[in-house]
């Protein structure tokens, strides 16, 4: 409910301003909850794509969170580094069989 209500804040913001640094709040804010609802069907036969689509979603997010950032001091939102994170996070949540790990894509020395 928090995020929700986070961006329909920043939404209506950039609405009246078109600030690049609230537009990319709001994409990171979508980014998290359609990650965290991913999440959710954790347990059921759809975790196989959910599972690598939450943490990709995730780090989009996260990476949105950044690009807002640089957007700040007028930087242009680097679109290979953000190709690159997503995909990275894809290759190693897909390779580590996420329909049985829900923790797939995690580092390997916490798994016991």
């Amino acid at each position: 409910m928090v995020a929700l209500t986070l961006l329909l804040l920043f939404y209506a913001s950039f609405r009246r301003t078109r600030s690049s640094y609230n537009g990319w709040w709001c994409i990171a804010l979508l980014f998290f909850l359609a990650g965290n609802l991913a999440f959710l069907l954790n347990g059921t036969p759809y975790q196989v794509w959910a599972n690598p689509s939450g943490n990709v979603l995730l780090v989009g997010g996260a990476f949105s969170v950044w690009t807002g950032a640089r957007s700040l001091r007028m930087l242009p939102p680097p679109r290979w580094q953000f190709a690159a994170a997503c995909g990275v996070t894809a290759i190693a949540s897909v390779l580590e069989s996420p329909g049985h790990n829900t923790w797939s894509g995690a580092w390997s020395i916490w798994d016991s």
